[in-house]
C-alpha cells in the first residue's frame, strides 16, 4: 500500500511529465520526449519515494545535459 507521501511525489512527477511531453512534442525535441515518457513510466515502475526522486531527477536533468550547447 503506497503512503500518502508516495502519491504526492507521484503526482508532482506525473504533473512534471506532462509538461515535459507537451514541450517535446510542441518543440520537436525527442530528447525532452523521451524524458516526459520516461517520467510518465517512472511511478508505475518505482514503488517507493526516494528511489523515485532520486531517479525523476536524473530523469529532468538529462535534457538540459544534452541539449548543452
Amino acid at each position: 500500500m503506497p503512503t500518502p507521501l508516495d502519491l504526492m511525489v507521484s503526482l508532482l512527477i506525473g504533473s512534471i511529465a506532462s509538461g515535459d511531453v507537451l514541450y517535446g512534442r510542441r518543440q520537436s525535441s525527442p530528447v525532452a520526449l523521451i524524458s516526459g515518457l520516461g517520467l510518465m513510466l517512472l511511478p508505475l515502475l518505482v514503488p517507493t519515494g526516494l528511489p523515485m526522486v532520486g531517479l525523476a531527477l536524473a530523469l529532468m536533468a538529462l535534457p538540459l545535459l544534452l541539449n548543452r550547447r
